[in-house]
C-alpha cells in the first residue's frame, strides 16, 4: 500500500527534486538506507511513457492522467477528512498473522497504480517491530514491465495495532488504517480518515462476486464513495496460492 506524499514526485519527468527544499534533496542523497534512492528511481520510471506492447485490455494511462489523479487525491487526502465522522478501525490486529502477501482486489483512484495489473503487497515484521512493505504490479499485463517499491510501516496505535503509518520516501508518510478484517485474516479493508484512499485486499487474487459486493458495501457504509472504487485486474494462469 502507498503514501500520498508520493504525488510531489510526479511534477517533473526528469528533475524530480526541482520542488524539494535543499535540505530534503541533500537528505535523499546522503540517506544511507538505499530504499529512498531506489524509490526516487521508481518515480522517474513511473512518469515516463510506457512503450511496452501488451495483450491486456488495460488501457495505458498517460503521465498527465497520473499527475491529475495524484493532485486531486493529495488535496482530498489533506483536507477531505476534516469534517467527516471518525473512521473506526478493528479492535485488534495480530501483526504476525497480518504479515505476508496480499492481493489488491479493489482500490480508490491513485495515480501511481493506474494502468497496473496483478498488484500485490508483501508485509514482513522487522526485528524492531516495524514492518517492511513491498508493493508491486505490472504495466498493462503480467508480461509488462514490473513496478516495485519498498517502504516501511510502523504502529501508530499500540492498543489495537489497527492504525499504522507507512513511508515510502522520506519525509512523507501516510495513514494505513485497517477498517475491517476477516477473522481468519483472508481479506481486509484498508482506509484513512478522508476516505480518499482505500483498498480491498485478499490473500487470494480472486474472490467471489458476493464477497466483493459485501466488502464494497462495507466501504460505502463507513463513508466511501464506492462509485469511484476500481476493481484491480488479477490475471494469473495458475493460482499463485498453490
Amino acid at each position: 500500500v502507498q503514501e500520498i506524499g508520493n504525488i510531489f514526485f510526479f511534477s517533473s519527468r526528469r528533475r524530480h527534486t526541482r520542488f524539494l527544499p535543499v535540505s530534503w534533496a541533500r537528505r535523499c542523497v546522503q540517506e544511507t538506507d538505499a530504499e529512498y534512492m531506489g524509490n526516487l528511481k521508481y518515480f522517474r520510471k513511473m512518469s515516463e511513457p510506457n512503450n511496452t506492447q501488451t495483450n491486456s485490455n488495460v488501457e495505458p494511462v498517460s503521465t498527465t492522467e497520473k499527475i491529475t489523479t495524484s493532485i486531486k487525491t493529495g488535496w482530498s487526502y489533506l483536507f477531505g477528512g476534516l469534517f467527516k465522522p471518525r473512521l473506526e478501525t478493528v479492535q485488534s490486529v495480530d501483526l504476525n498473522r497480518y504479515a505476508g502477501k496480499w492481493y489488491e482486489i479493489g482500490s480508490m483512484p491513485f495515480g501511481p497504480s493506474q494502468g497496473l495489473v496483478n498488484i500485490s503487497a508483501n508485509y514482513s515484521v522487522n526485528p524492531d517491530n516495524t514492518i517492511k512493505v513491498e508493493n508491486s504490479g505490472f504495466i498493462g499485463s503480467p508480461q509488462g514491465v514490473e513496478k516495485r517499491i519498498e517502504g516501511k510501516a510502523w504502529v501508530a496505535d499500540s492498543q489495537t495495532n489497527s492504525k499504522l503509518k507507512v513511508r515510502f520516501f522520506w519525509p512523507f508518510s501516510g495513514d494505513y488504517w485497517i477498517v475491517d478484517l476477516d477473522e481468519d485474516y483472508q481479506w481486509a479493508i484498508v482506509g484513512e480518515q478522508s476516505r480518499t484512499l482505500g483498498w480491498i485486499l485478499s490473500r487470494n487474487p480472486v474472490i467471489s462476486t458476493e464477497l466483493y459486493e459485501k466488502l464494497k458495501n462495507k466501504m460505502q457504509s463507513v463513508g466511501y464513495d464506492t462509485a469511484r472504487l476500481n476493481k484491480c485486474q488479477q490475471i494469473h494462469s495458475t493460482n499463485p496460492q498453490q
